[in-house]
């Protein structure tokens, strides 16, 4: 279960806040959310989000994310960032850079990834992804493919398990109104031995 609010300002800047319930094997964990982008100096934009879990069963019990963008020349677009995750018994953290080429429609990337873990261990990994947009709405559907390796925290006590992985993903966007849209996101995530998961999940939006 995932719920977000998201408030647009003229001056493009962005907040948001949410709530997020996740399952996994009949273990629940709540996080809440809080987020904001902001443009400055034109071709710059600074992002900035964190989240708190008050279970924190296996999701970090705070989450800190940054990053910071520029728009280049002839489509181009650089992100730099890192992301902290607070576990009970471990803390992790991930820096990444991500460049992105707009043409016509068309939006393709590619991200590098690498996790450092407090108990020791390095973790990394490769996302590239492609979106198309098409409609008046700015509708776009797309997908994503990542291998590498990943961090699993597998709960209170057990610590943190550094695996192979790799994952398919697709996701729609879908303007039916100018106030009403509809998402849908399809995965099939593959991480070592401990778990195959495919899932596919739907949402509503509405713009106030």
């Amino acid at each position: 279960t995932d719920v977000s609010v998201h408030k647009k300002f003229n001056d493009k800047q962005i907040v948001w806040g949410g709530f997020r319930n996740t399952q996994r094997n009949a273990i629940h964990d709540q996080q809440m959310i809080a987020g904001a982008y902001t443009p400055f100096a034109k071709k710059w934009g600074v992002t900035a989000e964190v989240e708190v879990s008050p279970n924190n069963n296996f999701i970090g019990k705070v989450n800190l994310y940054g990053k910071i963008e520029r728009v280049f020349p002839k489509g181009w677009i650089g992100h730099g960032g890192v992301r902290f995750r607070s576990y009970r018994d471990v803390n992790v953290a991930t820096a990444f850079g991500t460049a992105e080429r707009y043409w016509g429609n068309n939006l393709a990337g590619y991200t590098f990834n690498f996790t450092t873990l407090s108990s020791g261990g390095t973790a990394p990994s490769h996302r590239v992804h492609y979106s198309r947009y098409y409609g008046e709405r700015v509708n776009s559907f797309g997908f994503a493919v990542a291998a590498g390796q990943e961090v699993e925290n597998l709960g209170p006590g057990l610590g943190v398990l550094k695996s192979n992985t790799w994952s398919v993903s697709t996701s729609v966007r879908h303007w039916v109104t100018d106030s009403f849209g509809i998402m849908l996101d399809g995965n099939i995530h593959r991480q070592g031995d401990l778990y195959y998961r495919r899932g596919l999940n739907f949402g509503v939006r509405y713009r106030f």
